[in-house]
């Protein structure tokens, strides 16, 4: 991707993050789907953390902090956090935020560019980053940024969004494509068209953290919904919710077919030495 549209790439995820600031923090407590799912994203992520029993002491990073949500949990378990965005809007609400939680002086806010971190080398032992992914310029150059500043023997916490194909024709690969492609010449001439985001299915982005040596531990396929078909609703919201619910009980009853095919793909993975050194 070339510099100008690299450039405004960037500007349209950042002025779509700035306008939907507030929603990032309110969602956490909202009960339709959208705001079940993110809650339950977050509620995973926070149980990884746990699970790795890290000493207070640890550095962590968080990468598209948005309004402080996550920050602010880390920060009350203890730890201090880093917490970066490239929107202004979800840098300010983040400090507003952990200054009404308390946790000001654990969270230092600042912004910055997932694809050129300004950390040096090997600075975190847990680095996590939630609803990032999706609106990645340049996947793998960002994941490599992020392994850089991950020490050897740390830890990262991702996410990927896999929409159901039937439910929205954007996340078959071959469809995605074309609109990636009608959407380059819309940046190339208009100043007013929308950030899209990336859809992975969670076997290829599992499949890419491995080959680059952030060695799978644990991974979540999860969550229900929207459903939408070529932007239009299926159900009201109670049916939304209920039918969200009901699969997501299927889902976490291991049953065939319904456990892999959640919207949501939440990986902890460890940064490996290629030599086998920890």
């Amino acid at each position: 991707m070339d510099a100008l549209n690299y450039n405004r790439e960037q500007q349209l995820v950042d002025e779509y993050f700035d306008k939907r600031s507030e929603y990032w923090y309110d969602t956490y407590k909202q009960k339709d789907v959208n705001g079940i799912v993110n809650q339950l994203r977050q509620t995973i992520a926070l149980r990884y953390v746990d699970k790795l029993s890290l000493p207070k002491t640890a550095r962590v990073l968080e990468i598209g902090c948005g309004a402080g949500s996550m920050a602010i949990a880390l920060a009350q378990k203890g730890f201090a956090v880093d917490a970066v965005d490239h929107s202004s809007a979800m840098i300010e609400l983040t400090k507003r935020h952990a200054q009404e939680n308390g946790v000001e002086n654990r969270i230092r806010v600042a912004t910055e560019d997932v694809h050129g971190l300004t950390f040096n080398d090997q600075s975190f032992d847990l680095i996590i980053a939630l609803g990032v992914v999706g609106w990645l310029h340049d996947l793998n150059k960002a994941l490599m940024e992020i392994k850089r500043v991950l020490k050897y023997g740390g830890y990262v916490i991702l996410n990927s969004t896999h929409a159901h194909a039937l439910l929205n024709p954007l996340s078959i690969p071959f469809i995605e494509a074309f609109f990636r492609a009608r959407e380059g010449w819309a940046i190339r001439n208009s100043q007013h068209k929308n950030a899209i985001p990336h859809f992975y299915l969670a076997k290829e982005f599992n499949q890419h953290l491995s080959e680059i040596n952030l060695r799978i531990v644990d991974y979540t396929i999860f969550g229900f919904g929207p459903f939408i078909v070529m932007k239009h609703k299926l159900f009201s919201d109670h049916v939304e919710k209920k039918t969200q619910q009901k699969l997501q009980r299927y889902a976490d009853a291991r049953l065939p077919l319904i456990r892999s095919a959640g919207t949501q793909n939440v990986v902890l993975a460890k940064k490996v030495n290629p030599k086998g050194l920890r």
